[in-house]
This record gives C-alpha cells, sequence and structure tokens, in this order.
C-alpha cells in the first residue's frame, strides 16, 4: 500500500518582520510569528488550485504562522482536516552570535548548534518520527505537511545524499538513489513528493510549479 507525502515549504513570507519588533519579541518567538506577504497569500492560494494537491485526505503544518497561512487554503480547497503539530516546525537556531556561515555549518556538520537551537542531526531525527507516525496511522493516504527550508532539507537528507552544497543563495545538492531531487535554493513555496510503500521509502521528487 502507497502513502503519499508532499512536504510543502510555506509560501513567501514578509520580509524584514524583525525590525519590526525592538524589544518586545526575541528572535525564535519572531520567527515563529513571520506572516505571509501580500505575494506570499496570493501564492498560497494559487498552490491550493494546482491538480497535484487535489484529492488530499489530510494537511498538516508546523506551528509558525506562515506556514498555517500557506495551509489554509489547501485545506478550504479539499475539505480535509487539518491538524497544527510543531514536530515539522523550524530547525530552532538558539542564541549567540549567528556567523554568516552558520547555514554552510549545519549543512556539512550535523552535530553543530548554538546554544539552545537545534543541530542537524536533532530536526532529522524530529522530522523523521513525525512521518513514520504519519504513515502508521494514515497509511494509504494523499497527505501534505506544510513546514519549512531547513527542516524538510535535515529530512530528505534522512534519504538522499548531500552530493554538494554552497553558500550563495543557500544552493543544495540532494540525490535520491542516483537520482537528482535538487540542485538549487529552495522556493517559497516548494513542493517534495515522497513515496512510501508501508513505511518503507520508495521515491522522492521536487515537484515543479
Amino acid at each position: 500500500m502507497k502513502t503519499v507525502i508532499y512536504l510543502i515549504r510555506h509560501a513567501e513570507p514578509i520580509k524584514d518582520f524583525d525590525k519590526l519588533f525592538v524589544d518586545s519579541m526575541d528572535k525564535q518567538m519572531c520567527n515563529e510569528k513571520t506572516i505571509l506577504s501580500v505575494k506570499g497569500e496570493e501564492q498560497a492560494r494559487k498552490l491550493s488550485n494546482i491538480d497535484e494537491l487535489k484529492n488530499i485526505d489530510l494537511v498538516i503544518s508546523s506551528s509558525y504562522v506562515r506556514a498555517i497561512s500557506t495551509a489554509k487554503y489547501i485545506v478550504d480547497k479539499n475539505n480535509c482536516p487539518f491538524y497544527i503539530n510543531n514536530i515539522f516546525n523550524e530547525r530552532k537556531i538558539g542564541g549567540g552570535v549567528i556567523e554568516s556561515n552558520f547555514w554552510l555549518k549545519q549543512m556539512k556538520d550535523k552535530n553543530f548548534k548554538l546554544e539552545s537551537g537545534e543541530s542537524q542531526s536533532e530536526v532529522r531525527d524530529r522530522m523523521l518520527d513525525g512521518v513514520k507516525n504519519i504513515i502508521k496511522n494514515h497509511e494509504g493516504k494523499r497527505i501534505i505537511i506544510v513546514s519549512h527550508a531547513a527542516a524538510i532539507t535535515f529530512l530528505l537528507m534522512n534519504w538522499c545524499n548531500l552530493e554538494n552544497v554552497n553558500l550563495d543563495n543557500k544552493i543544495r545538492k540532494l540525490v535520491f538513489n542516483n537520482k537528482l531531487v535538487i540542485d538549487d535554493t529552495f522556493k517559497t513555496p516548494d513542493i517534495f513528493k515522497l513515496t512510501f510503500v508501508h513505511n518503507q521509502i520508495y521515491n522522492i521528487e521536487r515537484i515543479v510549479i
């Protein structure tokens, strides 16, 4: 029995949202509350109309506002159950000084993290646990998970080889069973289709929209 999971990166968020707050929110809270831009709202609406995302049985979103705001259009279009689960939240960056090559370090070193932040390995494990639980409870269904670029990348690295990474524009090259999945930066939004046979990964592909 096949289970199909669509990993969707949220639509475009508003730029420089963190600059609207001085002392009232810390960096993590600001990240969680970043809203979609006007363009992002339109992207999310159009996303819900593509044929690939019709006949969806269940939509799950991270607890971040921009992810929920992206998911709402798909839920409305499919008239399906909707759940929010923080297991699919973005990687927590943590505190301290964030160096310009922080992203590159995390891509290359699975255990690198800042104080109170998450490592690549920790995000990979929690995301994978979430996917396994979905398959256990919803085998044979078509499911959407709306999440974030780093979290989705780290999840995919459970099955894909990271063959190249470039800090410029955060380009990453992921290959699954000798087939290219992505050699690019993530878009807003972006879609990856994962097909499982029972609880084993069968195929991973990027859906071009």
